[in-house]
């Protein structure tokens, strides 16, 4: 990287993921990135984050999503107690 430091790239990519929307992060990158090659390491950093992220938190989600279905299910089981 000829015109960024990697202590650059990381600022960059580190700032880059605190950024909502693909436009606006792309945005951003023209901005900040000095060259090419800055952008395309930054660029593979978010996509390995975003590949990290989705497979870290998938099996929490499932997880939750199959207990809340169980528990909706059980909210309306009719009750067998005796009401008086």
């Amino acid at each position: 990287m000829p015109h960024q430091t990697a202590a650059n790239v990381e600022e960059i990519f580190l700032a880059a993921l605190e950024i909502e929307g693909l436009e606006a992060r792309s945005s951003y990158l023209d901005k900040v990135c000095g060259d090419a090659e800055a952008r395309r390491h930054v660029e593979r950093l978010l996509a390995l984050d975003a590949r990290a992220s989705g497979f870290l938190a998938s099996p929490h989600r499932r997880r939750r999503s199959r207990l809340n279905r169980r528990g909706s299910r059980r909210a309306r089981a009719p009750s067998s107690a005796p009401t008086s």
